[in-house]
């Protein structure tokens, strides 16, 4: 039951990430026109926040992490993976509302780019896509980590 939870959990967050992105820009494309460019401007820094927040939160539970692996897993390791596995669902999840934020401020962006004919093939020079990378991939390193270390 366990390896059932470690490997389908990062696999059922990438999928729900892909739907969901998926999703929101359609919708965003569909409504475009709607913001003012200043609106789209404070979304972008909405989005950067959210960042600075999961990265310290990230930063955070990383220290935890190393504290009770090397504090606690000789004394009491059943406490210890007990405690490992609720830092890693709470990263886990904090890193699926980065997304979720991201992505809602990233529409505003969207519909702003659509509004002024932005050529969405260099979609790779954006910052979002990787802010959403980037946390997915942290995210699972720390649940991996933290599960088998």
């Amino acid at each position: 039951m366990g390896n059932v939870i470690f490997f389908s959990l990062p696999l059922i967050m990438l999928l729900f990430i892909i739907l969901y992105v998926y999703e929101s820009l359609k919708i965003a494309k569909e409504k475009s026109g709607t913001q003012s460019n200043e609106e789209s401007y404070r979304h972008s820094k909405r989005a950067y926040r959210a960042f600075e927040f999961f990265f310290t939160a990230t930063i955070a539970i990383v220290g935890a992490i190393g504290y009770i692996r090397f504090n606690f897993m000789v004394e009491n390791p059943i406490l210890a993976r007990q405690a490992l596995f609720g830092l890693a669902t709470l990263h886990f999840f904090s890193t699926l509302f980065l997304i979720i934020a991201v992505t809602a401020h990233l529409g505003s962006k969207f519909e702003r780019w659509t509004r002024e004919k932005t050529d969405f093939r260099e979609w790779w020079r954006w910052v979002e896509p990787w802010m959403i990378i980037f946390s997915y991939i942290i995210s699972n390193l720390i649940w991996f980590i933290s599960l088998k270390w």
